[in-house]
């Protein structure tokens, strides 16, 4: 199973795990094993309250949005992705 994001809407505590109940139960009826199932992160999956506004990942994310080409957009997401001076986790530190 590929869940594409957005299992929250605020990125709680609490969402997710109304969310894995609710995976849960569909495993169940399915009877699928849980490591088959995969999840890539939404936007809606971060809790902004844990990510300011001075991290590398808002100043990222302020560049990208700025573009309005979306081929340009994605040419700059793979720039910045494969630029190890983007800390992605919020440390807002510079990765060696």
């Amino acid at each position: 199973m590929l869940v594409t994001g957005d299992l929250a809407y605020h990125g709680e505590t609490k969402e997710f795990e109304r969310a894995e109940k609710w995976f849960d139960e569909v495993r169940a009826k399915i009877q699928l094993p849980a490591e088959s199932v995969y999840v890539i992160p939404g936007n809606h999956d971060v809790n902004r309250k844990n990510v300011g506004d001075d991290t590398m990942l808002m100043d990222a994310h302020r560049a990208i949005r700025a573009i309005n080409d979306y081929n340009d957009r994605d040419a700059s997401v793979a720039k910045k992705l494969k630029d190890s001076s983007y800390d992605f986790l919020g440390r807002n530190q510079r990765i060696p």
